[in-house]
């Protein structure tokens, strides 16, 4: 876990200094894949509980003019989505707390149509 967080603050450093380029949001999407899988399974808890979704939070509201940095906006989207439907209360509880839904709002004005589309899935 702890090297794809140096992933993600990698690319958080890219995105401070204005270096961002595909190449970073191509890995940066492969990064948050594995955090889908993490979702998806019995260890969404562990997820939830390790505050690692947190780092996805700026990735969202994020603006960049990469065309590909939608499709990294929408695989960060889909994470929170997939936790949102997990049948376990205490991962609807922390989205709720955490405004998840408002955080899925804002994205719709930042984002392209595939953004749009994930932030209601």
């Amino acid at each position: 876990m702890a090297i794809l967080i140096q992933e993600v603050l990698l690319v958080y450093m890219m995105m401070a200094d204005g270096s961002l380029n595909e190449k970073a949001c191509m890995r940066l999407i492969n990064v948050i894949i594995l955090f889908q899988c993490i979702a998806a399974r019995e260890t969404r808890q562990k997820l939830v509980n390790s505050c690692i979704v947190y780092f996805l939070v700026p990735l969202v509201l994020f603006v960049s003019n990469l065309e590909v940095y939608d499709n990294v906006r929408a695989v960060a989207l889909s994470v929170f989505g997939i936790l949102c439907q997990a049948i376990e209360c205490s991962a609807l509880q922390w989205a709720i707390e955490n405004e998840v839904v408002e955080l899925c709002l804002i994205s719709k004005d930042t984002g392209n149509k595939l953004t749009r589309v994930m932030r209601f899935s």
